[in-house]
């Protein structure tokens, strides 16, 4: 089982993403949130005992995918029309993104395989626990498979907040629950 924590509220005046962290994996492990150890491993990537996790926020949407099961790689972006996402995709996507990304026809069409696309990337960069530059070449089209120590990696782009995109990486076959907050 994976859970997702959404939390559109969050507001970071109140407390820190690294506060709310601690809350919600203090729960499944069932201690206090001050016992909490956030270790990071040499590419950075936050761990704790017991637990595989990632963590993104963007502007006020904070998300936290859990598993007990394997690791897992979470992001979100705000859909921004302004920025350009031709330019972007053209200096860091793989040519067959490029050239489905220079087929869209339309602004909506444009920015929802640009954000379905980043974000996809850099769930893949935190279930491996690399850098993004490591995987912003590389196709990450629905039909590619990809593995994590021979294992099959799935990623999942989900349309679950209105102008944001949010990508779900995470090995082998497990059930996804989503916990609003």
């Amino acid at each position: 089982m994976i859970w997702l924590h959404i939390n559109q509220k969050f507001d970071n005046e109140i407390k820190t993403s690294g506060e709310v962290l601690k809350e919600v994996l203090a729960g499944y492990l069932q201690i206090k949130s001050e016992e909490i150890k956030l270790r990071r491993t040499e590419n950075g990537k936050p761990f704790v005992k017991g637990l595989n996790f990632s963590v993104s926020h963007c502007r006020n949407l904070l998300v936290i995918a859990v598993s007990r099961l394997g690791p897992v790689g979470v992001d979100v972006e705000y859909e921004n029309q302004k920025k350009p996402l031709l330019r972007l995709a053209s200096r860091y996507f793989h040519e067959s993104e490029k050239k489905i990304i220079e087929s869209q026809t339309t602004k909506k069409g444009l920015s929802d395989f640009f954000y379905s696309q980043w974000t996809r990337k850099e769930a893949l960069c935190k279930l491996h626990g690399g850098r993004l530059w490591y995987f912003l070449k590389q196709n990450l089209l629905p039909a590619q498979e990809h593995h994590l120590d021979g294992e099959r990696v799935n990623i999942k782009t989900l349309d679950i907040v209105k102008a944001y995109k949010l990508s779900l990486a995470y090995c082998g076959n497990s059930e996804l629950k989503i916990v609003k907050s």
